[in-house]
């Protein structure tokens, strides 16, 4: 499809090519974007951002030994639990649900 002739594009009159409403929306998604990006670049250079980012080099937001077993047997639970469900399934014959 070419889009330029009517005969061969079925959504030839739905096009806004050059209407005042495309004129807007391109300015309006613009608009989005330089705000987000002076937000981003602002929050970047903010003293708290520098602060936090400082801390987060530094190791402090790093889990703990306790922590880290604590997850350690949240998964080997889990990981229990699915095998058992797997052999369960195998001698049902059932699989899926």
């Amino acid at each position: 499809m070419s889009g330029s002739n009517p005969q061969e594009d079925i959504h030839y009159n739905r096009r806004l090519r050059g209407t005042p409403t495309v004129k807007f929306r391109n300015r309006a998604s613009l608009a989005v974007l330089a705000a987000s990006i002076l937000v981003g670049v602002a929050f970047h250079f903010t003293p708290g951002a520098q602060r936090y980012r400082k801390r987060l080099l530094e190791g402090e937001f790093n889990n703990s030994e306790e922590t880290q077993m604590k997850g350690d047997m949240i998964f080997e639970r889990l990981r229990e639990d699915f095998q058992k469900s797997k052999k369960k399934e195998e001698m049902d014959g059932f699989k899926g649900y």
